[in-house]
C-alpha cells in the first residue's frame, strides 16, 4: 500500500494536456462540503512524473487556499487510468474523451478538436453527427470516445463552408422551438441537395423559421424546413 505524503510545494504536480478542465462548479461544491467538513486528508492520485490522475479540483482547491495537498504516487499510472478512476464518479463528457485522444497525439481528434474549437453552435455530439452526416449518434458517440474516430484534413476544407452557414443560422434555429439538433440535420441535408439555392435557403430560414411545426425528429425537422423553402 502507497503511503500518503503531504506537501504545499503544489508547482511540483503536473496537469496532462489529458486532464479535464477544471470547472468553477465543481470548486465550488468542493469548498462548500470543506466549510461543513473541513478540510480532509483525502489524496489526490499521481504518476512517477507527478502527473496528477486523479484529484485536479482537490489540487486547484488546495491552491487557492494554501492547504495541504496529501497525495499518494503510484508510478505505472497513465492517463487511461485517469479516464477509468474519474468514470467511477462522474462520467467523461464526449469532449474529455476528444481532448484526450487528441493529447496523445491522434491526428483525427487533433483535427476535430480544432473544428470543435471554431465551430460552438451545437453540442459536441450534434456537431459531430453532422461532420458525417450521421442523423443519429448513439453507437458513433462509442467510436468516438474508443478513439477510433477518423476525419481527414480534406474532409475539415470541404465541411468549412456548410459550417460557416449552419453557424450563421444558429440564432435563428436556437429562437425556434423543437429539437435544434434535428433542425441542424434537416438544413444541413437540404444544404447537400442538388439543386437547391443555398442562398434561398439561408434567407427563408432567416425569415420564415417561426413558422415551423416544432420538429420532435429529423423526418419532421426535413419536412418544416422543405415547407418554408417552398413558401
Amino acid at each position: 500500500m502507497e503511503s500518503v505524503r503531504e506537501t504545499y510545494n503544489y508547482q511540483m504536480f503536473n496537469f496532462g494536456s489529458w486532464n479535464r478542465d477544471v470547472k468553477e462548479k465543481n470548486l465550488k461544491r468542493l469548498d462548500a462540503r470543506v466549510k461543513e467538513e473541513g478540510w480532509k486528508k483525502h489524496p489526490i492520485i499521481v504518476n512517477k512524473n507527478y502527473d496528477v490522475i486523479d484529484g485536479q479540483h482537490r489540487l486547484v482547491y488546495a491552491k487557492q487556499h494554501h492547504l495541504p495537498v496529501y497525495y499518494i504516487v503510484v508510478e505505472e499510472l497513465t492517463s487511461r487510468d485517469c479516464v477509468l478512476m474519474n468514470n467511477s464518479r462522474v462520467s467523461w463528457s464526449l469532449e474529455d474523451y476528444i481532448k484526450l485522444h487528441a493529447s496523445e497525439g491522434n491526428e483525427n481528434y487533433i483535427r476535430l478538436q480544432e473544428m470543435l474549437n471554431n465551430y460552438n453552435f451545437a453540442p459536441v455530439s450534434t456537431l459531430t453527427n453532422l461532420m458525417k452526416g450521421l442523423s443519429g449518434g448513439g453507437k458513433y458517440l462509442s467510436i468516438i470516445k474508443d478513439g477510433n474516430f477518423k476525419i481527414t484534413s480534406k474532409e475539415c476544407r470541404d465541411l468549412k463552408a456548410k459550417f460557416d452557414f449552419l453557424q450563421e443560422l444558429s440564432p435563428y434555429v436556437k429562437s425556434a422551438k423543437g429539437r435544434c439538433s434535428a433542425i441542424y440535420m434537416a438544413i444541413a441535408f437540404c444544404y447537400d441537395l442538388d439543386g437547391i439555392s443555398k442562398a434561398r435557403l439561408k434567407k427563408q430560414v432567416k425569415n420564415r423559421i417561426a413558422m415551423i411545426t416544432p420538429p420532435a425528429d429529423i423526418d419532421m425537422a426535413f419536412k418544416e424546413i422543405e415547407h418554408i423553402y417552398n413558401y
